[in-house]
């Protein structure tokens, strides 16, 4: 609910510039300001969050790897043997 207000607030403190509207420097800062106050909205994961999705991460590339070894060895056999 915390964010939900600020997210609430920051959108009713932004002053909208239409495009073609002030100079480019305004319209420069304004954009640089929305960035940075969506940025302090955004939410870091935790420790162990970026732990459990590394090791999801690790064991579908191992799994994906050894499943394409398995499949160039079985098919590189199978190629050799037609080959004879």
């Amino acid at each position: 609910m915390l964010r939900m207000r600020t997210a609430q607030q920051t959108l009713e403190r932004r002053r909208v510039i239409l495009p073609r509207e002030g100079n480019l420097f305004e319209r420069l800062r304004q954009f640089l300001q929305e960035c940075w106050a969506e940025l302090k909205l955004a939410q870091r994961p935790t420790r162990k969050e970026v732990v459990s999705y590394s090791l999801a991460v690790l064991t579908v590339v191992v799994a994906s790897a050894l499943y394409l070894a398995t499949l160039d060895v079985l098919l590189a056999r199978l190629l050799a043997w037609f080959h004879r």
